[in-house]
């Protein structure tokens, strides 16, 4: 997916939340705790104007959240003088101790509205949204691990560690003189095994080979880096691209490697517009231009190439190693290689004209198409994007995108919680077999006034069960449980 922005804009565009954040809108009221309505308050001359805080809304069973409660003047007011609801009545409210107790016991997530109302003046009523998910002991999250506050890129090894590419800050990664080219590697657990830092740039993107790791980046100039699987630099190549910093370029390179750890790199200002190839012995050749529209790319079995796009083509481009256009489909799609069997297939898969259902279609290598199928998620989720169809080592196949939870289940009026991973299962003949919500992962409201983007970086195979990671204000390790179950919850810690 292509990202057209000028390297500082989303620096300015934070400070912009920021400010523009400081005067927060009405809050509704709520004029009946058990049949809660969103609306504008409309205030009498005379109304008792109070704020409602909790310390957390996203609890694990048997936590509590702070109450606070600051009237127009922003002096803390005492709890006795309001009423409390909650909707439904799970938990309780201590005025005492000035809290809302989550219960010790719960076999799935809840939403539960807390509602006060001032005892003498019921006009005005706010309220509040707290989460509740059941404890996982099988699952586990692992954040700002190696003491690195932002990743760019996750790759799993084939010994199943995992490799990090990072630079701080990372968003925006445009600015350069503040970052470090540094790779890392950890075990399933987040335990650093090793890292190499290569100075002053950024390590953008990570290719892996069969034998060796690609970083593709900027070292006062851009350039490919090769590390074996110790972390050990072997050397640094120039892309011969120039010394300007570009952060469209750096977001636009892109790489494969083929049977031989030779890679490819694919290039452009805004979409891939030179291919060009460097070989096992770590010579540099020369750019062949890309004569039609793609944003990223893969090699194929029997020396081809598969050009991918989601933009104004919205399709994919079968080449030869010369670029020479073998075949190609244009329709909504995103494409991938899928190996099932002894052969490998392209697998795409688009929205329809349903909001809930999608078309899954697969080719051959020589462009025959061999199914074209709809499925629909059964929670009937709305996947607002698409971020991988993912094949792991144990053949498995699975969609990872993100997506609002179903409406009856979604807390009113809380975006915090309206957003959540979908994991879901794909049988070889393109069957919908499991899905798994990773909800929760937002486990802190957001710093930053306006939010923050959730990074998906790969999703990998662990030991102990699936995992995902990413970035979210800092690296994020989740390992699912052996039953693909998720929470940020583990035995109630």
């Amino acid at each position: 997916m292509r990202i057209l922005r000028n390297s500082l804009s989303p620096f300015f565009v934070g400070l912009a939340l920021i400010f523009s954040s400081c005067e927060e809108d009405p809050i509704p009221v709520i004029p009946d705790p058990d049949n809660p309505t969103v609306e504008k308050p409309i205030l009498p001359p005379n109304f008792t104007y109070f704020t409602l805080q909790i310390s957390q809304n996203l609890l694990c069973p048997g936590e509590a959240s702070q109450i606070t409660i600051k009237d127009g003047n922003n002096k803390v007011r005492d709890l006795k003088e309001f009423t409390f609801y909650l909707s439904p009545a799970i938990g309780t409210v201590n005025v005492e101790k000035g809290v809302y107790q989550a219960p010790s016991n719960l076999d799935s997530a809840v939403n539960i509205a807390l509602w006060a109302v001032h005892k003498t003046d019921t006009t005005y009523k706010p309220g509040k949204f707290l989460r509740i998910v059941p404890s996982d002991p099988d699952s586990k999250l692992l954040r700002d691990f190696n003491g690195i506050s932002a990743s760019v890129d996750t790759k799993q090894l084939p010994g199943g560690s995992l490799v990090f590419a990072t630079n701080s800050p990372s968003d925006p990664p445009g600015i350069f003189p503040y970052s470090e080219f540094e790779i890392f590697s950890t075990d399933q657990q987040g335990q650093l095994l090793w890292k190499n830092n290569l100075g002053k740039g950024i390590l953008r993107r990570l290719i892996i080979g069969k034998e060796v790791i690609y970083g593709l980046g900027y070292l006062e100039e851009f350039v490919a880096v090769k590390f074996d699987f110790k972390g050990n630099h072997i050397g640094t190549y120039s892309l011969e691209l120039g010394s300007e910093k570009n952060y469209q370029l750096l977001e636009n390179l892109k790489g494969a490697v083929d049977e031989q750890d030779e890679l490819f790199i694919a290039y452009g200002t805004y979409d891939l517009k030179w291919l060009k190839k460097i070989d096992s012995d770590g010579k540099v050749g020369d750019s062949k231009p890309i004569n039609f529209f793609a944003e990223d790319f893969f090699v194929l079995e029997n020396s081809k190439l598969v050009f991918t796009s989601e933009g104004i083509s919205n399709g994919f481009v079968v080449t030869d190693l010369d670029l020479k256009v073998l075949w190609n489909m244009n329709f909504g799609v995103k494409a991938r290689i899928i190996q099932v069997g002894n052969s490998q297939e392209i697998w795409s898969i688009s929205r329809t004209a349903s909001r809930f259902e999608y078309l899954l279609t697969r080719f051959d290598p020589n462009g025959k198409q061999i199914s074209s199928k709809l499925f629909r998620l059964t929670e009937g989720v709305d996947l607002l994007g698409f971020y991988d169809l993912v094949q792991l080592p144990n053949q498995s196949i699975w969609l990872v995108g993100s997506g609002a939870m179903n409406v009856s289940q979604a807390p009113i009026n809380d975006e915090q919680f309206n957003f959540r991973f979908y994991l879901v299962n794909i049988s070889p003949e393109g069957e919908n077999l499991k899905e798994v919500p990773i909800q929760s992962l937002n486990f802190q409201v957001p710093y930053l006034p306006g939010g923050w983007p959730t990074k998906f970086h790969g999703l990998f195979q662990g030991s102990a069960g699936m995992m995902l990671a990413g970035h979210w204000f800092y690296n994020f390790l989740v390992q699912l449980g052996p039953n693909y179950t998720y929470s940020q919850c583990q035995g109630g810690n």
